[in-house]
C-alpha cells in the first residue's frame, strides 16, 4: 500500500518539475529584484517626501488593506509591494496550474483511463494529486523564504527571520 501511495504522489511531482523550477526560479527573481530596489528608493529624495504626502490622500482603511500603512520602511515596503497580494496571487496561479496539470494532461495523453482501470479507488487517485500540488506549493515556499533570507542579506535589510518565516508561511 506504501508503494502504490508514493507512486500516487511521486508520479504527478515528477511530471512538474519543468513547471515548478519555472515558477521557482520566477518567484527567486521577483523576490530578489523588488529587495534589490529598497536601497535606492529608501535614499531617494521623494522617499521622504512625495510618498508620505501621497499616502496621506488614501484613507487607511485602503492603505492597510493593500500593506501601505507603513511603507516607508524595508517590511512595509516588502509587505505593500510583495506579501499581501502578489505573491498570495502567483502562488494561487501556481497551484491552480499544477493541480490542472495534474488531472488534465493524463486525461488529454489517454492515459488517466488506464490509471483509473489500476485497483486504485478515485479518492486515492485524488488525495495523490492534491499531495503533490502542495509538496510542489513547499518547495516555492521554500524557495520564497531563501530568497527573502538570502537578499536580505546581500542589500542588508533588517527584517527578523520571525516575521519573514511566519509571512511566508501565511502565503503559501
Amino acid at each position: 500500500m506504501k508503494r502504490s501511495w508514493l507512486e500516487l504522489v511521486a508520479g504527478p511531482f515528477h511530471a512538474s518539475w519543468r513547471a515548478g523550477l519555472g515558477w521557482a526560479i520566477a518567484f527567486a527573481v521577483f523576490i530578489i529584484s523588488t529587495v534589490a530596489f529598497w536601497p535606492p528608493f529608501r535614499d531617494s529624495p521623494a522617499m521622504s517626501t512625495g510618498i508620505e504626502e501621497m499616502l496621506k490622500l488614501f484613507p487607511s482603511s485602503m492603505l492597510e488593506a493593500f500593506g501601505l500603512d507603513d511603507f516607508d520602511t524595508a517590511a512595509g515596503y516588502l509587505r505593500g509591494g510583495l506579501y499581501e497580494v502578489l505573491v498570495p496571487l502567483m502562488f494561487a496561479a501556481a497551484g491552480v496550474m499544477f493541480a490542472s496539470a495534474a488531472m488534465a494532461s493524463e486525461e488529454d495523453s489517454g492515459r488517466l483511463e488506464l490509471v483509473l482501470a489500476q485497483p486504485v479507488t478515485r479518492q486515492a487517485l485524488f488525495l495523490g494529486r492534491a499531495a503533490a500540488v502542495f509538496a510542489w506549493l513547499l518547495v516555492l515556499g521554500v524557495v520564497v523564504l531563501v530568497s527573502q533570507l538570502g537578499s536580505d542579506a546581500v542589500f542588508d535589510l533588517d527584517i527578523g527571520v520571525d516575521c519573514i518565516v511566519g509571512t511566508t508561511l501565511r502565503c503559501t
